[in-house]
């Protein structure tokens, strides 16, 4: 996994996240204890992606992890033995949007 930079254009402001690139176009930021996956291009210029989508919200970390790369690891882990059905019915918060609280089942 390799350390990437994310800028958001947040209308008002443009703000630069660090995480990690999982894929050629996907990062997984860890910001105020909350994962967040982004589906990005690469900027013209240097190491610096964007992203014109919102942000899926993997969930909020029940503290702070040593190794982030590890804790991303086994997200993506448990994401990839997930059915949808499963995902619906175990992990979607009807009552709010972008509630995929995956983290929290695979945080010890």
């Amino acid at each position: 996994m390799k350390q990437a930079v994310i800028e958001l254009d947040l209308g008002n402001e443009i703000i630069h996240l660090t995480g990690y690139l999982v894929a050629d176009d996907y990062i997984v930021v860890i910001e105020n204890n909350v994962m967040w996956m982004y589906h990005v291009c690469k900027k013209d210029e240097g190491d610096l992606y964007t992203s014109a989508k919102a942000g899926l919200w993997l969930g909020m970390l029940k503290r702070k992890e040593a190794d982030e790369q590890a804790l991303i690891l086994r997200v993506l882990d448990f994401l990839r033995n997930l059915t949808f059905y499963d995902f619906l019915r175990d992990h979607h918060n009807w009552t709010m949007d972008y509630n995929f609280q995956f983290v929290e089942a695979v945080t010890y």
